[in-house]
């Protein structure tokens, strides 16, 4: 072989060998946008998730409580019926103690731990999708992966757009439009 060949071949093993690297770059972005994606719109739709059951719990809880409550009543008007007729009592003087049911107040705690667990449960979620979406849009904006996503379009046009963005209250959002928080109104 002669010295030119070999400085042909050596030159075409190292154009290879850097051809082979950047595909091999490519290839890797792509692979990690397309995780990096479908991982944020996982995360969107489990956040969906966790509020979509929230919400039937807690009305389904509330319904059960209001269902007792008028339980409680319906027993204690009817018990009353029974005792004095449906006019009440029509005596001048009377010493009577009372021995009404009381309204069992487990109901409404379980209805202030599913509200404190779904509202926390849906926390985390969001929490997770933001991190999630940091993560990502470090790492298109950083050397070397800025190189590799935009030149394969990534991430997804109007990606950020739609899911990016997290549900908010409408206290909070209030707070942070008018850069002033007054605590939550108790009515």
């Amino acid at each position: 072989m002669t010295r030119s060949t070999v400085i042909l071949l050596s030159t075409l093993s190292a154009f290879a060998a850097v051809v082979l690297m950047l595909l091999g770059g490519f290839i890797g972005a792509n692979n990690t946008a397309v995780r990096r994606e479908a991982a944020i719109i996982a995360a969107h739709t489990d956040s969906q998730n966790v509020l979509g059951q929230y919400a039937p719990k807690l009305r389904e809880a509330l319904g059960v409580t209001k269902l007792q409550a008028t339980a409680v009543a319906d027993v204690i008007t009817k018990a009353n019926e029974s005792r004095y007729g449906s006019d009440g009592s029509q005596a001048t003087i009377q010493w009577i103690t009372e021995q009404n049911p009381s309204l069992d107040q487990s109901g409404y705690r379980r209805v202030i731990d599913l509200i404190e667990a779904g509202r926390n449960d849906f926390q985390v979620a969001q929490t997770r999708k933001i991190d999630m979406v940091r993560s990502y849009k470090t790492e298109i904006g950083t050397f070397p992966g800025v190189m590799f996503y935009s030149l394969l379009g990534k991430p997804t046009p109007g990606f950020f757009e739609k899911y990016e963005a997290i549900v908010v209250s409408g206290h909070a959002d209030e707070a942070f439009r008018t850069h002033r928080d007054d605590g939550v109104k108790i009515d």
